[in-house]
């Protein structure tokens, strides 16, 4: 991604803790940001970037902006049992959703190991996040 090209445009997939922080800072950025969630999650920063938000667009389906200029920020979580088994069950659903897209698919994640996918993967953590937002 960058700030030049004004025709990208980022969807943050997953609006949670993790979705809204790189959201806001690639707002902030000048970046044209979306973003899709099947929920309808609180603003978590608003105290500090309440005015940001509003220019972040919800989106009604994933797919809505999509083309070969659009970059999909994966920010959805996995679940870990109390035996410590990994369920990566809504990322594999999303990336599934995303395969008939033409853009570019980041993944954001703490603690995955996904073989052979051939994407760009991230391992931030909260305090990563809230360093982005703070240094942005």
């Amino acid at each position: 991604m960058s700030v030049g090209a004004k025709t990208e445009k980022t969807v943050v997939v997953g609006f949670g803790w993790v979705g809204q922080a790189n959201a806001l800072a690639l707002a902030r950025m000048g970046f044209e940001v979306a973003y899709f969630d099947v929920v309808t999650p609180p603003h978590h920063y608003t105290d500090r970037y309440g005015l940001l938000y509003e220019k972040i667009k919800p989106l009604g389906s994933l797919l809505e902006i999509d083309g070969p200029n659009t970059w999909y920020v994966v920010c959805i979580g996995d679940r870990v049992s109390e035996e410590g088994v990994q369920d990566i069950s809504l990322i594999e659903k999303v990336l599934e959703s995303l395969k008939t897209s033409r853009g570019k698919i980041v993944l954001r994640f703490c603690r995955i190991i996904y073989r052979g996918c051939g994407l760009i993967c991230t391992f931030p953590n909260f305090y990563t996040n809230f360093t982005l937002l703070k240094n942005v």
